[in-house]
């Protein structure tokens, strides 16, 4: 009895597994380097695969990545290692198994074939080939993790699901593919799945997301460098069929460690070097989000900007955003079956996730500001005046941007320079502006140039913009000429409108010929400071009584007494 026991046992033991058997056949069929795919293969897959699958799906598998590798032109040069683990396997993450691969290559190598490159390849893929299986987002999906034959069958996935059907897509055709995603973004506002090839390095696009500027481009960049590597649940993880060097967090089993991941945030860290401040806008017709165009407009009602929101094919996260300035009021305004209508103003916050998601409900009816208007209430005339305003500094900004950024004003032929300083936090009501002017007079050049440079470092207010500008002549009354109004006006405006400037807190000073103009511009433009102090100076004879209201000061000067 033991020894039909022990014959019984011996023979189990003898029976090849479906991974012996496939490990077999690739040797068979592709010699060594078949044999060392196939081992490749079985060492990383799962227990459950190694049970479940059949030596048939996985011979079929292997059998089309090396008829892709020798197909297409950009396949035949794929380092061994990455083709083994990025091309080769049968599965991105712990999808359901179908055997996808001959149907991909049939309905994408028509698409593919006068592409040169795998870049050039992937993105007439991601273009094309979900029209072509009629598959794009919807939330309604059955499942985050569904196979590609489940997916098209719904015609229905969310970012995994598209992922998983461009990665196989890609692989059969050769190109090496992996998902790339984060568990959750840096301001816990969700989590998202998109794709990396490799053409001579790792390149990332969106699933179902074609940019005709090509790759490494997406919604989710800004979002992306954001990503903190030491912080595992904000960390950008690509999938791997080793596991050697870590795991893929799949948020829908995030106890599963059958799936390898690599960190890889820090390449996205170095994407966008600077972040802009945007409003992202989503419109739903009940809980249908749906695209329709608009209008970002200031507080008062003027367009600063066009956009169209997106639909709910795009991924929930992907909207229309614009930029804006934090601390800044603005409204959307939308045309809607002939009427006008607009948000409530808001304020732009400092980030970068400012989402405002609109409903017909959440809307009501924009006043008309433009020269066709018939009639204008007493309740919206200070916010007409905004508009007007608002339409003056849109014209010109560029102009206006121009100057301050060349620190250059012009009045007919005279040019006037300055030197500036900014201190202290900004406070929300706006900085406080102060125009210093410097000493000289009928001397060089360069001996007002130098009292010019001194200027600069005179004073150091605790909050605002210190300005010394340069006097456009040389001249002993160089600050008392008619060039230097206007020149001051434009400077003040300029910095209202695009610096932050508070109006109510501009004020204006002068040492020695500087102190002299601030006798003489003073009383002229009373109504432009909060308040003017003279340093060091003479009156020359001005008139005071402009400044009846502004407050005054007079510094003396202190002499040593001789006897």
């Amino acid at each position: 009895m033991k020894t039909i026991l022990f014959f019984l046992f011996s023979a189990a033991c003898a029976i090849a597994t479906p991974t012996d058997d496939f490990i077999a056949k690739a040797t068979e069929s592709h010699g060594v380097f078949g044999e060392k795919a196939a081992r490749f293969l079985c060492e990383h897959m799962s227990e459950t695969d190694k049970k479940s699958l059949t030596a048939e799906l996985l011979t079929e598998n292997l059998n089309l990545a090396l008829k892709a590798r020798a197909t297409f032109p950009w396949a035949k040069d794929v380092p061994e290692e990455i083709f083994l683990n990025d091309v080769l396997p049968y599965a991105v993450f712990d999808e359901p198994r179908d055997p996808w691969r001959a149907d991909f290559l049939e309905k994408a190598t028509p698409l593919v074939k006068d592409a040169r490159t795998a870049s050039e390849a992937v993105q007439i893929l991601n273009r094309d080939f979900f029209k072509l299986i009629n598959t794009h987002y919807n939330t309604q999906r059955e499942r985050t993790n569904q196979s590609p034959k489940e997916s098209i069958a719904q015609g229905k996935a969310t970012c995994t699901g598209l992922s998983i059907i461009l990665v196989d897509v890609c692989r059969a055709v050769g190109i090496p593919a992996r998902a790339a995603g984060t568990p959750m973004w840096w301001d816990k506002s969700g989590n998202h799945t998109w794709v990396e090839v490799w053409d001579n390095g790792w390149h990332f696009t969106g699933a179902d997301e074609f940019d005709p500027k090509g790759l490494n481009h997406g919604w989710f960049i800004v979002n992306a460098s954001k990503a903190d590597e030491n912080h595992p649940a904000h960390s950008i993880y690509a999938s791997s069929w080793k596991k050697d060097q870590g795991i893929f967090p799949m948020m829908w089993s995030q106890r599963n460690p059958n799936v390898g991941g690599v960190n890889v945030t820090s390449r996205y860290k170095t994407k966008v070097t600077s972040i802009p401040t945007t409003i992202g806008i989503r419109f739903f017709d009940g809980d249908e989000r749906i695209a329709i165009k608009g209008k970002l407009t200031t507080d008062s009602g003027f367009p600063i900007g066009d956009f169209e929101t997106k639909s709910g094919t795009a991924d929930l996260n992907d909207v229309a955003r614009k930029v804006v300035t934090p601390g800044q009021s603005y409204r959307l305004y939308f045309e809607i079956k002939g009427k006008r209508l607009e948000t409530a103003p808001f304020i732009a916050k400092e980030a970068d996730r400012n989402l405002q998601d609109i409903r017909i409900k959440d809307l009501q009816p924009a006043p008309d500001f433009s020269d066709d208007a018939k009639s204008l209430s007493k309740e919206l005339a200070p916010r007409a005046i905004r508009y007007v305003y608002d339409s003056i500094v849109f014209s010109e900004k560029d102009e206006r941007t121009a100057e301050l950024e060349e620190k250059t004003i012009f009045q007919g032929d005279k040019t006037m320079r300055w030197l500036e300083k900014t201190f202290g936090e900004a406070p929300t009501t706006g900085r406080s502006l102060w125009i210093s002017m410097h000493g000289g007079g009928e001397a060089p050049a360069h001996i007002n140039h130098q009292q010019w440079q001194n200027q600069i470092q005179l004073y150091e207010p605790e909050e605002g913009i210190y300005i010394a500008p340069r006097a456009p002549t040389d001249k002993w009354n160089m600050w008392h000429q008619e060039h230097i109004d206007p020149m001051f006006a434009r400077l003040i405006e300029n910095m209202v409108a695009l610096r932050g400037v508070d109006p109510n807190k501009i004020y204006l000073m002068g040492y020695s010929a500087g102190g002299d103009g601030v006798w003489q511009v003073a009383p002229r433009m009373a109504d432009h400071f909060a308040a003017a102090s003279m340093m060091a100076g003479h009156p020359n004879e001005a008139s005071l009584l402009g400044i009846r209201n502004l407050p005054f000061g007079i510094v003396p000067v202190q002499r040593e007494c001789l006897n």
